[in-house]
């Protein structure tokens, strides 16, 4: 029993985007294992409680609110890379991106994304072999 072209290329259809969600997934992950200033033995207000869900905060009982920018600040410094290589590892992830979307080809994203990782953590880059 042949399959058909359309047959064909709906599998392939689907072969790619399942491909490409498991990029998502290993991009998504990859950024939660990243995300700095996350400690789960930090209490949290019980949830019957006004803020309750939130994280506690230090002795002086405050709920831990961080003024904008403070919350990057030690992101950054959890991760140890300056604002300026992680800029880099972005305009880098950028180019490979607009790149593997113009050739089409699912793994092309996959390697982007182990040289996206590659720039965060201070590793040598490998070049697209595409």
């Amino acid at each position: 029993m042949s399959q058909t072209d359309a047959e064909l290329d709906s599998l392939d259809r689907m072969r790619r985007l399942t491909r490409r969600l498991n990029l998502d997934v290993a991009t998504w992950r990859l950024k939660l294992a990243l995300k700095g200033g996350y400690d789960p033995s930090q209490p949290r207000i019980p949830s019957g409680e006004p803020g309750g869900g939130r994280w506690a905060g230090g002795s002086d009982g405050s709920t831990g609110s961080k003024p904008a920018g403070a919350e990057r600040r030690v992101s950054m410094a959890a991760r140890r890379i300056s604002p300026a290589a992680e800029a880099e590892c972005e305009r880098l992830n950028k180019m490979d991106t607009i790149y593997c979307n113009a050739i089409k080809n699912p793994a092309c994203h996959g390697q982007a994304s182990e040289r996206y990782a590659a720039c965060l953590a201070g590793k040598p880059i490998t070049p697209l072999p595409f």
